[in-house]
């Protein structure tokens, strides 16, 4: 798990079971668990066009909402490449900075961060939609 600032954090599946230093945790995995801290799971496939893209405005409300609140969020996914790497570019857009802006400084905490292309293009859609 990796810090991107210090109220949102970008991991996988392993570290969000390992009881992180968070309050909430945004699941975009596959696999659901228990958890007593605030949890919302929004799964999508890691290499197809997202079906819904209003689960990329769903996820980012989420964030919003708990960073408002003061809590520490986990955004994680199996393995912490792509789908987490998409919602927080995603919020970090939100937040004023460009996508390519946003992953740059995502991979300067999570070098490992790389949207598979179908995602990258389901997130650039979403915002020209809106």
């Amino acid at each position: 798990m990796d810090f991107i600032f210090d109220c949102l954090a970008i991991g996988d599946l392993a570290d969000a079971e390992s009881h992180p230093a968070v309050d909430a945790i945004l699941n975009l995995s596959q696999f659901h668990y228990y958890t007593p801290l605030y949890y919302k799971r929004v799964y999508f496939p890691d290499f197809e066009y997202l079906a819904d893209l209003s689960v990329i405005g769903e996820c980012t409300q989420f964030i919003r909402e708990h960073i408002l609140q003061r809590h520490r969020v986990l955004v994680h996914c199996f393995a912490g490449v792509s789908r987490s790497a998409t919602i927080c570019t995603a919020y970090l857009y939100e937040c004023g900075m460009s996508f390519d802006e946003a992953l740059a400084f995502i991979q300067t905490k999570h070098p490992s961060a790389q949207p598979y292309e179908e995602l990258w293009r389901s997130l650039h859609d979403w915002y020209q939609k809106r």
